[in-house]
């Protein structure tokens, strides 16, 4: 019971801390002119002492209709040429009423009162995200906050290249509110890479399509799911469309461009592409099934170098049956596939044999390392091909694994398998729940946008927000939906 009261609590809390997200006052006000259709019109009111603008085109009909915020509405005006005129003003507030502009097409009479409006998907995601929180302390506090595993992965140096490719598509994401040039989205190369690699190494234990794909949704959903409900609150409205292509791992790809979790377009690829391997090493012949991952390999990475690396364009124009394929589904075939074969080179590896000294491998890892991150930063240094970055990551993550030279053992240690478990939180949050909350508070970009310090703050904040919903929201809705399934 002690619970519930201090849910419905912390939920009144949030409610009214946030009220500007759900309550807010609105009106709409039509002109009616004898302007020719496309013509555009500007707009200027008064809100609070602070002038705000807007331009639109009118419609075939001969109307131009704009949207207006604020308790009160005391003055307004609208810009049309001379030769034209205004034939009629409507406005829609507390009441439906016409008005009269002066001849220089303003208002100046007395106060409108705009009504109120209820933004009901926030207030409802709002009130159960302060209920659920409220329930959770008083729960972790009588019980204990859930943790994590203690048991750390093997390969724990494999974390740290984990942690340090998050930070480059971090900068990548803030660094255009700065003044900085970052071709960081490049590092989520990196990652599909590396999930090949993973992938290749633990598909063996499940048993059957349906025990992967269950175990792919236990990990990835609860933080999609969240992730995109929370991004809903900050749009000016909500398109269930969207918020399901995420929920169902088909944002930005094959099926679906839209996502409110833009992040974790890499999310979706992944587990589609994987899930057609994975069904494949199950039901045909190995031999074959490589062959057939070395064809897509080499055709994910041709068709991105010729068409482009970004995620929403296709093979090709509209007009051609290839712009289906995005550039993200590529992106994905290519490094997943890459990263299969590394983890296949590293198995049938022959132990015993050093073809180089430790001091050698060392300057390797180190060049291998320190390039990518610079040259991401530099455009001066950056290379004309980005397989040349694909290059640099294949034997970045194999001469890690292997660990061969002094770099490799030194990172070898738990302290990143620890803070890598709040890679894929700070990863998947940042771009839908941390960027939103700060052009909500307004402090986007920062005042010191001229140097490191601005982009260092928001990285940090991005961490905060990732440490606070891995802890509330993904290990124990992960847990729960594991138990579910199970």
């Amino acid at each position: 019971m002690k619970e519930k009261i201090f849910g419905v609590f912390a939920a009144l809390i949030i409610l009214a801390a946030a009220h500007n997200l759900w309550f807010s006052y609105k009106g709409k006000i039509t002109f009616s002119t004898d302007s020719k259709p496309g013509t555009e019109i500007f707009f200027e009111y008064n809100k609070e002492n602070h002038l705000y603008s807007e331009k639109k085109k009118v419609s075939s009909d001969g109307k131009v209709s704009f949207a207006v915020k604020g308790k009160t509405l005391a003055w307004f005006k609208i810009n049309v040429s001379k030769e034209k005129m205004i034939k009629k003003t409507h406005f829609r507030g507390w009441k439906k009423q016409d008005i009269i502009l002066t001849d220089q097409n303003e208002y100046v009479g007395k106060a409108l009162r705009n009504r109120i409006s209820i933004n009901c998907y926030n207030l409802i995601v709002l009130g159960s995200l302060g209920y659920y929180l409220g329930w959770f302390l008083i729960n972790s506090l009588k019980y204990g906050f859930p943790k994590d595993d203690s048991k750390p992965p093997k390969m724990m140096n494999i974390e740290f290249l984990r942690i340090v490719f998050t930070f480059v598509v971090l900068f990548f994401h803030i660094s255009g509110y700065f003044k900085y040039f970052s071709l960081g989205r490049y590092g989520v190369e990196f990652f599909f890479i590396l999930s090949g690699f993973f992938f290749a190494l633990t598909y063996g234990r499940c048993s059957s399509v349906y025990d992967f794909m269950k175990k792919r949704i236990i990990r990835f959903a609860p933080i999609i799911v969240f992730c995109s409900v929370i991004c809903g609150i900050f749009k000016s409205g909500i398109n269930f469309s969207t918020l399901s292509a995420d929920w169902f791992f088909f944002g930005n790809t094959l099926f679906n461009g839209d996502s409110y979790t833009g992040a974790a377009w890499y999310i979706s690829v992944l587990f589609w592409i994987t899930a057609l391997y994975f069904y494949l090493l199950k039901t045909q012949r190995k031999e074959t099934v490589y062959v057939i991952i070395a064809v897509l390999t080499f055709f994910g990475y041709a068709a991105s170098s010729r068409f482009g690396w970004g995620r929403f364009g296709g093979l090709g124009n509209k007009e051609n049956i290839g712009y289906i394929i995005t550039q993200s589904l590529t992106r994905g075939l290519g490094g997943i596939g890459l990263g299969f074969f590394i983890a296949l080179f590293y198995l049938n590896r022959k132990q015993d044999k050093n073809l180089f000294k430790p001091w050698q491998y060392t300057i390797a890892e180190i060049c291998f390392l320190i390039f990518p991150c610079i040259c991401m930063f530099n455009e001066k240094i950056f290379p004309s091909s980005i397989m040349m970055l694909i290059v640099c990551y294949a034997f970045l993550l194999y001469l890690f694994v292997v660990q061969k030279g002094y770099v490799s053992r030194f990172f070898e240690k738990p302290v990143f398998a620890k803070i890598s478990r709040y890679v894929l939180a700070v990863y998947i949050s940042h771009q839908s729940v941390g960027i939103p909350i700060l052009r909500s508070f307004k402090i986007l970009p920062s005042s010191f946008s001229s140097n490191l310090m601005g982009i260092a703050v928001y990285i940090a904040f991005f961490c905060l927000i990732g440490f606070i919903i891995h802890h509330t929201v993904e290990l124990p809705a992960t847990r729960a939906l594991k138990k579910w399934l199970e």
